[in-house]
């Protein structure tokens, strides 16, 4: 990136910091970089020949038995292919993608209150009412992971059981602050609502279609539905 950024120089020279060695260094060939920029090759093992005679300096402050070394890099190579596996299990399996946008929670006796946002980025307005209908807890998981993320462990809120909780899902995505008194916008499908504690109780979307299955209880938008919706 360098070499291509700023081309023509015999010789590039990069400082190497890190918390983990000494100050170390490493120096390039600036001719043999544009070789291989031009040619196209895009392996990062290619690029060490273009390193100088002696051009790499690095001396870990610490030096570790070899086998911890093998489980770092193994614990890297997890953290980097595990996402793109997770994607492959869910498209393998036709689970949706669920973002979650916005979590909060707060205790309320014996249990929490949970509120968030959920979006639903790929789903189509003619089986998004399926979609949500068989993922419902899988909302609130995720709901439920948003908050806690972004609350102090020392809360006992995020410890406690799940008393209360009231999701709203929508159909594209938007900014928090956006999220925050979004109204009854088409793209706002609905609310997602589970009841454990009784006697708390919240409005259901204003004209909305309720359908109530056990502790469940969803309100469809009448605007989401006008816009092509189907429950």
């Amino acid at each position: 990136m360098a070499e291509a950024l700023a081309p023509g120089y015999d010789r590039y020279f990069f400082s190497l910091r890190t918390a983990k060695s000494l100050p170390g260094w490493a120096a390039f060939d600036g001719r043999r970089l544009k070789e291989l920029r031009q040619s196209g090759l895009g392996k990062i093992e290619e690029y060490a020949t273009a390193l100088g005679d002696g051009g790499f300096f690095y001396v870990p402050t610490l030096r570790l038995p070899r086998l911890f070394g093998r489980f770092d890099t193994l614990h890297h190579s997890f953290r980097l292919q595990w996402p793109s596996a997770l994607r492959q299990i869910r498209e393998n399996l036709n689970l949706p993608t669920l973002l979650g946008r916005e979590g909060k929670m707060h205790r309320n006796g014996w249990g929490y209150v949970l509120n968030g946002a959920v979006v639903l980025p790929k789903v189509e307005f003619t089986n998004a009412a399926t979609v949500i209908r068989s993922n419902r807890r899988r909302i609130v998981r995720v709901a439920a992971h948003t908050a806690r993320s972004s609350m102090s462990r020392f809360n006992l809120a995020r410890y406690l059981p799940l008393g209360y909780a009231r999701i709203a899902v929508f159909a594209k995505d938007f900014r928090r602050r956006r999220l925050d008194g979004f109204g009854l916008g088409p793209e706002l499908i609905c609310t997602v609502q589970l009841r454990h504690i009784r006697r708390i109780k919240s409005p259901d979307i204003m004209g909305s279609a309720i359908e109530v299955s056990g502790n469940w209880r969803i309100a469809w938008n009448r605007r989401w539905m006008e816009s092509g919706g189907k429950i």
